[in-house]
């Protein structure tokens, strides 16, 4: 009985480490991602708004 209990314990201490990786690695991706595709975007509404000026 003890054995199962602890089997549990181990599994929910992994399973809350891998969330934190997860959301790690999800909050890098979220604050590079527009320093990355910022020029890009900027020069992607300079064109358009190019576009519709006279």
């Amino acid at each position: 009985m003890l054995n199962r209990v602890i089997a549990i314990q181990s599994k929910k201490g992994s399973t809350m480490i891998e969330y934190a990786l997860i959301s790690s690695l999800v909050s890098i991706a979220a604050v590079t991602t527009p320093g990355l595709l910022g020029c890009q975007l900027d020069l992607m509404f300079q064109a358009v708004e190019a576009a519709f000026t006279p």
